[in-house]
């Protein structure tokens, strides 16, 4: 009997097993709960990466021809863009390739691709010190997965 939905993935020591036994279906990555993994044969990074930096130049993209404030721009990328890879980020580390798209995509809309005349340190300074409160990805996404293996 085929269980026609059923995938497994051979792990550890057996992560190249060429054997494909109980009728499964076999594969070297599968998708558990929005996340992609793999036995180490496969390279799940673009797979978890880039359809959410798709969806957030999508989403910027829809703002972009808005007249909104730097405040608007920032609500913006926090609310609808960085929130989106807070999930992933709790369960895999954030590429440098990843980090560097995200900031090109933000700091783009965000400036409408003209020279920046704040700093991004100066733009990511709590909101109580009087800046924009813009979420630093990278520092972000490392208390995040931080967080959550030490709780």
């Amino acid at each position: 009997m085929k269980y026609c939905k059923t995938e497994a993935m051979w792990l550890g020591a057996w992560h190249a097993c060429p054997d494909t036994p109980l009728d499964l279906t076999w594969v070297t990555k599968m998708k558990i709960l929005g996340v992609w993994y793999s036995n180490g044969l496969a390279n799940v990074d673009p797979d978890n990466w880039q359809s959410k930096l798709n969806k957030l130049k999508k989403n910027l993209n829809l703002w972009k021809s808005r007249s909104l404030s730097y405040v608007g721009k920032v609500l913006i990328i926090n609310v609808l863009g960085a929130s989106k890879f807070w999930f992933l980020a709790k369960i895999l580390p954030a590429l440098e390739w990843v980090i560097s798209r995200f900031k090109t995509l933000v700091f783009s809309f965000l400036w409408n691709s003209k020279i920046e005349t704040v700093s991004r340190q100066t733009l990511s300074a709590p909101t109580k010190d009087g800046d924009l409160g813009l979420i630093d990805f990278h520092s972000k996404s490392k208390d995040v997965l931080g967080s959550f293996h030490h709780s």
